[in-house]
């Protein structure tokens, strides 16, 4: 399964990346929306705060590191 939203914040090529991931046997396969270019007001400050603490959260729970900063 692959989730995206509908505002046009993802691009449909970078989920070959994630699909390959899980191909190769990755239980499970997260995109960044910090990583690469991002313009300025793109994520609101709970937007920010949200994703530092669902990485947070992935390397506490499960010992592995979010690329989300």
């Amino acid at each position: 399964m692959l989730f995206t939203g509908g505002d046009r914040s993802f691009k449909a090529a970078d989920a070959l990346r994630l699909l390959e991931a899980i191909a190769a046997g990755a239980d499970l396969a997260i995109g960044s929306w910090t990583l690469g270019q991002m313009e300025p007001g793109a994520l609101s400050a709970a937007q920010l705060l949200g994703n530092r603490l669902a990485g947070f959260l992935s390397k506490r729970l499960w010992r592995r590191e979010a690329a989300s900063k």
